[in-house]
């Protein structure tokens, strides 16, 4: 056989001489190949948290536009930002579940846990309030909806980022490598 793949003349590699690869290898088979690494990987869930929190911002902002101008289609951007953030909000559970599985994060910050989800409960109010017919729909009660939800999420993003838990620490003094 005349291929390039061909084994003829590869050199065994024998217990002895795997102990000499340095340590970013391990072996697989006879192919030394480059160890993954060992970083401290970060929590999902504060990314889908801000994304969520983002829309439902927006949908604050689409509020005001709609009280300003009474054009309706500003209130059905708002019921859709709405409905987007409840959605990411539920990734984010998810999210935050499997990272605590993962061991991503070490524990569960109380006070932000419970702000958050009382944002995302006040949305859903607010989706509520959102579904009813013409300006009803959106003033007075959804633009103070909304407003109490931006304020709450703009002061837990402000103190600490978007995160629910608390990230491990590293022991090494290599940035995030642990030993």
């Amino acid at each position: 056989m005349n291929s390039k793949f061909s084994a003829v003349g590869a050199m065994k590699r024998t217990p002895l001489m795997q102990r000499d690869l340095p340590v970013p290898y391990m072996m697989w088979g006879n192919i030394p190949t480059q160890k993954r690494s060992s970083r401290i990987r970060l929590p999902m869930h504060p990314r889908i948290i801000g994304l969520g929190a983002t829309s439902l911002i927006g949908a604050f902002a689409t509020d005001v536009a709609y009280a300003q101008s009474e054009l309706f289609q500003w209130e059905n951007f708002s019921i859709w930002l709405i409905t987007i953030g409840l959605a990411l909000a539920a990734v984010a559970a998810v999210a935050l579940v499997f990272d605590a599985v993962r061991h991503r994060i070490t524990a569960i910050d109380w006070p932000r846990f419970c702000g958050f989800s009382g944002a995302t409960l006040l949305s859903i109010l607010n989706a509520l309030v959102h579904s009813r017919d013409a300006y009803t729909a959106v003033v007075p009660q959804g633009v103070v909806l909304s407003a109490i939800v931006t304020a709450i999420l703009l002061a837990l993003g402000w103190w600490h980022g978007w995160s629910v838990g608390k990230a491990p620490q590293s022991s090494s003094p290599s940035e995030g490598v642990r030993s």
